[in-house]
């Protein structure tokens, strides 16, 4: 609760010092990504404009860190992935009586997924994007893999740019 408290004092105290409204920073990030703001969703612009707010903070404070900012980013990424991968898995196989096969942490955390409506944080969600590149076994991770073809973002993880990307991301070790 006192954390809360002091978040919400925080954020307001660095909205009064910003030269620009949250409306003015909205509209920044609307003119940079243009049509694009359309996939992003209310949510994550909500969470785009905070991280400006915090990233104007940052600067201005040197002693401060970025995890703020990455964190809303990886949020960011984590939303878009439930938005147009994860939920799609969960939409087509919700009555699905499939159970791990094996003591495997990936496959249970998919069954959590479909039945406890778990939503994937972006390690694992790459940890399981690997399994499907490497072919791996398993009867969770085919059904996402079912799933997943069905999308265009299947095409997407065969890229070998958004791969490398992914992969450069996740060793940096903030995920």
């Amino acid at each position: 609760m006192q954390l809360r408290r002091h978040k919400e004092e925080t954020t307001d105290s660095t909205r009064i010092k910003l030269t620009e409204t949250p409306e003015h920073i909205g509209k920044r990030i609307t003119k940079y990504f243009q049509e694009e703001t359309l996939f992003l969703g209310e949510e994550n612009q909500k969470l785009l404009i905070d991280s400006e707010i915090n990233f104007y903070h940052i600067v201005r404070n040197k002693e401060l860190d970025g995890f703020v900012v990455t964190n809303t980013y990886q949020k960011i990424l984590e939303n878009l992935f439930e938005h147009y991968i994860t939920s799609h898995f969960r939409e087509k196989n919700k009555r699905s009586r499939l159970h791990p096969g094996k003591n495997d942490l990936l496959e249970k955390t998919l069954y959590k997924v479909l039945h406890q409506d778990f939503h994937l944080s972006l390690g694992k969600l790459y940890q399981i994007l690997e399994k499907i590149m490497q072919g791996s076994e398993g009867d969770m991770i085919q059904l996402f893999e079912e799933s997943l073809r069905e999308l265009p973002a299947y095409t997407m993880i065969y890229d070998a740019t958004f791969w490398e990307d992914l992969t450069e991301s996740m060793n940096t070790g903030a995920f």
